[in-house]
């Protein structure tokens, strides 16, 4: 299978089941099995996609809307290997969690989920940015719906808040975008929306400051860092546990790599000029985030707080601008997905035994649910970073990038961090092995299909953290791709304007309009 087809299947295929899941019949539960082979399938591409990409890039790029200069091009290096991998790893595990709820027993729902899958891959993968815009909203419209009819009481004041926020923040990046679009076509007097012919265009101080500003408020808002965050409990607390599971684990993630991808490359002296404002506002996220967990009293809060937090320390790693804070960055992505919506799934199978995730009505559960207690507490441990698990490594190279970029604001992440070990460990204690609650009576312990879920994220969780070669290696080429693009020093070297139009003519001229660039890799 060649390259250019692997990049295509990873969209359309979730992409055109989805659409197909709508007209499913209602009364047909074949609508499961089929979703599940489906994203099955999309997670055996992501990793055969992993396994042969090496330090290679693949990439094609086709005319879309010539006239404008919008192609559909995509791209699968080192900066968004992981992100690919970690997102056919949810897709299967949400699809398999939404069938654990009878409520959500309706191809509406496993519709809602491949698409979000589809909308999600199709902004990982593309690499020109009016494309990357379409993608990036399309993997909302499903999720706004799923919380929207399947959430809980306050489904419609959450579902409005997280709109309202996200597509503010869309509007606003998209502007700017615009304008970055039409300052390049002065200079080079060739529409292009092509990311390769974007980057290395130069901007005044406060031109570039403002420009920075629109792409990370639209990206923080998504991931979401401190102080963007204000949809975030809401909504996780108020949607489906396997939408809040896609939401954590995975949508997330978006945000961060938009960062990485689009707003520090484009604008890298902005982005050297902002630096201790974003590391500072970042550290202050970890704190902050900690310390609104230790007071919550509904636990799906509790780690959506920590969910938070935690992405303020990615950010931090981020925002550093140093090789191992950016390293740690692109390999916490996928390891902070895997612990975080792994406690949120636990705390859906809980929520489904007692109805209810408020912390009063937990207290000793463990002694009748010993399994689900193991699971939660190897995440958790996961989670808060201890060594020879999955978080340990992504969260010393970004405090190691911290520090070198500023000791002080490294010790406030670290004050975080252990704000954040506290919470969670306070929780299992009170939770899972506080005195038992004689009301909750006997409760089942981890059935079959839960298991199928949980066990995979776990063995990923130990295996992950014993050997991190893997993910280290994959990621290594996408760091020098985003240091080789924000390292002020070299955007000398970088394609002033003029260069940029030589390179889109290039790429939409009547010889090679349409033509798939070279792509590394034979049939597999």
């Amino acid at each position: 299978m060649q390259p250019e087809t692997i990049l295509t299947l990873l969209i359309w295929l979730p992409l055109l089941a989805g659409l197909a899941m709508l007209f499913w019949p209602a009364t047909n539960n074949g609508h499961r099995t089929a979703g599940l082979i489906v994203s099955a399938l999309v997670l055996l591409l992501s990793i055969v996609a992993w396994q042969r990409l090496g330090t290679d890039v693949w990439a094609f790029s086709r005319p879309w809307v010539p006239s404008a200069g919008i192609r559909y091009a995509l791209m699968l290096d080192g900066v968004n290997i992981i992100l690919v991998l970690l997102l056919g790893i949810t897709g299967w595990l949400g699809l398999a969690a939404a069938n654990l709820d009878p409520r959500l027993a309706s191809p509406r729902v496993t519709a809602g989920m491949l698409l979000a899958q589809a909308g999600m891959m199709g902004a990982a993968l593309a690499q020109d940015a009016f494309l990357f815009y379409v993608f990036f909203e399309l993997m909302l419209l499903p999720v706004f719906l799923m919380i929207g009819i399947w959430g809980g009481e306050q489904r419609i004041k959450a579902t409005l808040k997280f709109a309202v926020f996200t597509i503010a923040g869309s509007l606003l990046m998209f502007t700017a975008l615009l304008y970055v679009v039409w300052r390049h076509h002065t200079a080079a007097g060739i529409w292009s929306f092509a990311l390769s012919d974007l980057i290395g265009m130069h901007w005044g101080q406060a031109e570039g400051l403002w420009l920075l500003s629109a792409f990370i408020v639209a990206f923080g808002i998504k991931a979401p860092i401190f102080p963007l965050h204000g949809w975030l409990p809401d909504t996780y607390v108020e949607a489906p546990f396997p939408v809040t599971f896609i939401l954590a684990a995975a949508m997330s993630k978006l945000g961060i790599y938009g960062l990485l991808r689009f707003a520090l490359p484009l604008f890298p002296e902005a982005a050297h000029t902002a630096l201790p404002v974003l590391m500072c506002l970042s550290a202050l996220g970890i704190v902050y985030g900690g310390l609104l967990a230790l007071v919550q009293t509904d636990a799906k809060r509790l780690v959506a707080y920590a969910s938070f937090s935690h992405l303020g320390l990615i950010a931090f790693g981020l925002f550093s601008l140093e090789y191992q804070g950016i390293h740690g960055s692109l390999v916490h992505m996928l390891n902070h997905g895997l612990t975080t919506g792994g406690l949120f799934l636990v705390l859906g199978c809980v929520g489904l035994r007692l109805g209810s995730t408020e912390i009063s009505r937990m207290g000793g559960i463990a002694k009748g649910m010993p399994l689900l207690a193991a699971t939660f507490l190897v995440i958790t441990f996961g989670s808060i970073g201890l060594p020879g698990l999955n978080g340990f490594v992504g969260e010393f190279l970004l405090l190691l990038g911290g520090f070198m970029a500023h000791n002080g604001l490294g010790l406030l992440a670290v004050t975080g961090v252990i704000i954040s070990a506290a919470y969670m460990l306070w929780f299992v204690q009170r939770a899972w092995f506080g005195p038992e609650n004689p009301a909750l009576g006997k409760l089942p312990d981890m059935k079959g299909a839960e298991a199928a879920v949980l066990l995979p994220i776990v063995a990923l969780v130990i295996v992950l953290g014993l050997y991190p070669k893997p993910l280290l290696d994959a990621s290594a080429p996408g760091v020098k791709w985003v240091m080789q693009y924000t390292t002020v020093s070299t955007k000398a070297a970088h394609r002033t304007g003029v260069d940029a139009a030589h390179s889109t003519a290039a790429n939409t001229g009547p010889d090679t309009a349409g033509a798939i660039k070279p792509l590394p890799g034979g049939n597999l």
